[in-house]
């Protein structure tokens, strides 16, 4: 009997201590900022402002979202460090993220100031022309050829996803000269593009669907092995031969300093958030939702971030760099 009271004493006492330091490490904040890495109106954007209700629902607090882009993210994730690290704050990342820190065009990486807390789905990319200035993919690589040097495409920074993807397509359907045009913010790409200062751009559908059902742009093609079934008219990269490059995806960081015990609050807030009606509905409508494996949770998306890096490490090193 002695004995049985003694363990049970020892085993309270385990459990208090363990709730304390739960309890040390819990989520406090008066409110959660969702630093957007790019400019209001783009897919991160409209990503984080979709997710921002339902996550304020799992907190409990009011979730805001703040644009601070340039410098392909370096702005917001600079901005992201110099905050305490306490979960409050979180940053996006896409594969920009890991493309600047491997080619060392960011002086924040994912490796040693970032810890991944959650990926919110993997989006496909369309390169767009303006209605009726071509009337296909065919078209367009035709008089890119017809016109070297004169196409003028745009995409979201300087360097990664957009560019990549762009560079590598059209060189495969045989157009190497032309203009690539980089972007902070997707909305002043949209309005080049409308606008007549651009031939083409890349980007996904969530981003452009109401000018794509107003018939103010066209998708030519669509970097994807398949086509997709919203759009069966769009022939697909893979289709035709062309090399298919990563897709874009979009997620959120915390300080690398944040406690795991917080960042795992954060991730299960956020996958729970990403079940949400209105957000499942809103992922539906932007074909967020085409690849079933999208959605991760801290661990996991940890663990493709890093095989992502060193693949694009040893791409690195293979082109000399």
């Amino acid at each position: 009997m002695h004995l049985f009271r003694t363990v049970t004493a020892a085993a309270v006492l385990a459990a208090s201590s363990t709730f304390a330091l739960d309890r040390a490490e819990a989520l406090e904040c008066s409110n959660v900022e969702l630093i957007s890495a790019w400019g209001a109106g783009g897919g991160t954007d409209t990503f984080l402002r979709n997710i921002a209700k339902p996550l304020s629902a799992e907190l409990g607090v009011p979730v805001k979202v703040i644009n601070m882009e340039g410098s392909m993210g370096e702005i917001a994730r600079q901005q992201l460090i110099s905050r305490p690290a306490d979960g409050c704050s979180l940053v996006s990342v896409d594969p920009d993220t890991i493309t600047t820190a491997v080619d060392g065009t960011t002086s924040i990486t994912l490796k040693e100031h970032l810890v991944p807390v959650f990926r919110g789905h993997v989006d496909i990319g369309f390169l767009h022309a303006r209605a009726g200035a071509f009337g296909s993919w065919d078209e367009m690589v035709a008089w890119a050829k017809e016109n070297p040097g004169k196409l003028k495409v745009g995409g979201a920074g300087a360097v990664g996803t957009d560019r990549t993807a762009l560079e590598t397509t059209l060189a495969e359907a045989g157009v190497s000269d032309f203009i690539y045009v980089p972007y902070n913010s997707t909305g002043e790409m949209h309005a080049d593009l409308l606008g007549g200062r651009l031939d083409g751009m890349y980007d996904e559908m969530g981003s452009v669907m109401a000018m794509v059902e107003g018939e103010k742009i066209e998708p030519l093609i669509v970097f994807n092995e398949t086509r997709i079934e919203q759009f069966p008219d769009v022939p697909a990269a893979g289709e035709l031969g062309y090399e298919i490059t990563p897709s874009n995806w979009r997620g959120l960081a915390a300080h690398a300093d944040t406690p795991d015990a917080i960042v795992q609050e954060l991730s299960d807030a956020l996958m729970a958030a990403s079940k949400d009606e209105d957000y499942a509905r809103y992922e539906n409508e932007r074909l967020l939702d085409l690849k079933a494996d999208g959605k991760l949770g801290a661990a996991a998306f940890a663990e493709a971030i890093a095989e992502e890096r060193a693949l694009k490490e040893a791409q690195h090193a293979a082109q000399g760099g």
